[in-house]
């Protein structure tokens, strides 16, 4: 984003720019922010410019004016911002190529295969070569270079900034020095890409190409970022984690089910099922630094804290079936993926949603909203949903969104609704019911029901949630994913995050222009595929929340959903 100033104002600059690092947080050059600070950060591309007001700004205190060293600073804003913030890198190695930011003619950059408009040829744009990680030696060379031919040199160091470059020279115009500009480039995490900052873009005439360029280097001053970015007493919670408390949750997904470890107190361990770890309660109450495993149901545990002879619990058959879904219901799933290879019309229906079916005057049947089956006799919904009617409804349409001529959904009739005794129907407190058939059904490749997501200590990453498309069977997908309660409260404004409810987002890609924004149903189902490295199989399906409600005007406006692990031991209970 470009930094912007008062009109007017002394030593404002048009050159320089700066890097998200979090919704909130922003890194660019202490040169571009002394002696007189940006009053406002401004996003410009190519579907909207945006501006937002900063609340501090922060140099490094042992920066000195014309010097290089601790060239860098912090620009706070008052508001977060929906962006894809990048990660500082705070490695000593980097990786080979990364792609240095600078200005050119737009033109030049034509990236994404568009046809230019030819009055836009001498327009600036942003540019990002690739170029190559050097050794400092060869920036060093150059800079003797300059030295020898009595040209002024800054004061550049290999601990502190990093040298990039390639042989190949480039077009004039094509990409020039940007001050602050993010060195970065999208690493492979976790099976996602994750956007790493490098660096700060400090000196060279064609962002390395033909000629080196010197970045500032971050990985050097992470314990000053630190201390300034960071505040232990009021860290962000975690999303999806316990609301009384402010645990740092880190997530190593380098550990998997009994690595050694080291937990958050500094205690050797080993990586366990945390409902096998006595202390996770206590860890993510104490406010101090939890590690996860993997994927977050494995938690880092303290040898002494594993649970280790302690006395059965009697069986509870419900709970059995929930805990054993997906190797219940494996032998169909791979029944399934046999049957998709032979008709994806047929075999490409969801198995699992369910439509909450009322009949309605002239013998007609209106489904409004939707469930989750999750065992042969029983679908989860919202309260909202099951009370929809002013009366409870008579049928459910299993199987039938996306299904194909000879897909096998179910009608079957509905003998109970049970709804959450403390359900609130003004605020929507406890916004969850629980809807009996008459009569079990037979899991088949077409219907069979899928998992519950119950771990308590965070949410997926990432989920799709499932809207009806006007009573019809079928659905419009959307990608969501869990907000920081902490970013939640303080986007609700006046209003209360109850009890059971989690906040959600849908995501907004970078390059992606957002039209329109749908409105979702009371029940529109939020789900996680537990992706395996078995080709021949299709991936189990998790429930991890159901839509309550929330406003639509805006694509970046909250979801209100409903926590379906906060209501695993209410599910287990009113099961019969």
């Amino acid at each position: 984003v470009q930094l912007a100033w008062p009109q007017g104002s002394a030593n404002a600059r048009n050159d320089c720019v700066a890097t998200y690092v979090d919704q909130r947080t922003l890194l660019t050059l202490a040169e571009c922010v002394l002696p007189t600070s940006p009053t406002s950060v401004r996003t410009k591309d190519r579907y909207r410019s945006e501006s937002f007001e900063i609340a501090d700004v922060v140099a490094h205190p042992k920066y000195s004016p014309g010097s290089s060293r601790n060239n860098i600073a912090v620009i706070k804003l008052k508001s977060r911002v929906e962006v894809v913030p990048a990660c500082p890198w705070l490695l000593p190695t980097l990786p080979d190529r990364v792609d240095y930011t600078g200005i050119g003619r737009m033109n030049l950059q034509n990236f994404l295969g568009d046809t230019q408009d030819p009055s836009s040829e001498s327009i600036p744009s942003f540019a990002m070569p690739a170029v190559t990680t050097q050794p400092w030696q060869l920036c060093g060379n150059f800079l003797a270079n300059l030295a020898a031919r009595n040209q002024s040199v800054p004061e550049f160091t290999e601990d502190e900034h990093l040298c990039f470059g390639d042989e190949q020279w480039q077009v004039p115009d094509g990409c020039s020095l940007l001050k602050g500009a993010p060195v970065m480039r999208y690493i492979v995490r976790s099976g996602g890409f994750v956007k790493y900052l490098f660096g700060l873009s400090l000196a060279g005439k064609f962002c390395g190409l033909g000629l080196p360029s010197v970045a500032v280097a971050i990985a050097p001053h992470a314990d000053w970022l630190r201390s300034v970015i960071l505040n232990p007493a009021s860290s962000a919670l975690q999303a999806g984690s316990t609301k009384g408390s402010s645990p740092l949750i880190f997530i190593n997904p380098d550990l998997k089910r009994s690595d050694e470890c080291t937990d958050g107190r500094g205690s050797l361990g080993i990586c366990v099922p945390h409902e096998e770890c006595t202390s996770t309660r206590e860890q993510l109450g104490s406010g101090g630094r939890v590690t996860l495993c993997t994927n977050g149901s494995i938690i880092c545990c303290a040898w002494g804290d594993i649970a280790r002879g302690q006395p059965s619990q009697p069986v509870n058959p419900v709970q059995v079936e929930l805990d054993s879904c997906e190797e219940r219901y494996q032998a169909v799933r791979e029944e399934r993926f046999l049957g998709l290879q032979e008709s994806e019309d047929d075999y490409g229906n969801l198995a699992s949603v369910a439509e909450i079916g009322w009949v309605m005057s002239g013998g007609k049947i209106s489904f409004p909203c939707s469930g989750f089956l999750i065992t042969l006799r029983t679908i989860v919904t919202t309260a909202r949903c099951a009370e929809s009617n002013g009366r409870k409804p008579t049928v459910a349409r299993i199987g039938s969104v996306g299904a194909g001529q000879r897909t096998n959904y179910l009608l079957p009739p509905i003998r109970k609704v049970t709804v959450h005794d403390d359900y609130d129907e003004t605020n929507g407190l406890h916004n969850i019911a629980l809807i009996t058939l008459a009569e079990p059904i037979t899991a088949t490749p077409f219907v069979f029901p899928s998992c519950l997501w119950k771990n308590q200590t965070h949410l997926p990453a990432g989920a799709i949630l499932l809207s009806l498309w006007d009573n019809e069977p079928r659905i419009t997908t959307h990608s969501v994913h869990p907000m920081y309660y902490s970013e939640c409260r303080e986007r609700l404004e006046d209003s209360e995050l109850l009890d059971g409810q989690i906040c959600m987002l849908r995501a907004a890609p970078e390059t992606k222009f957002i039209v329109s924004t749908p409105c979702f149903t009371t029940g529109s189902i939020i789900m996680w595929e537990n992706t395996t490295a078995n080709p021949e199989i299709i991936d189990a399906q998790h429930l991890v929340a159901l839509h309550s409600h929330g406003d639509c005007r805006e694509n970046d406006d909250v979801l209100l959903t409903i926590r379906v692990s906060d209501y695993y031991d209410w599910i287990v209970s009113n099961i019969k």
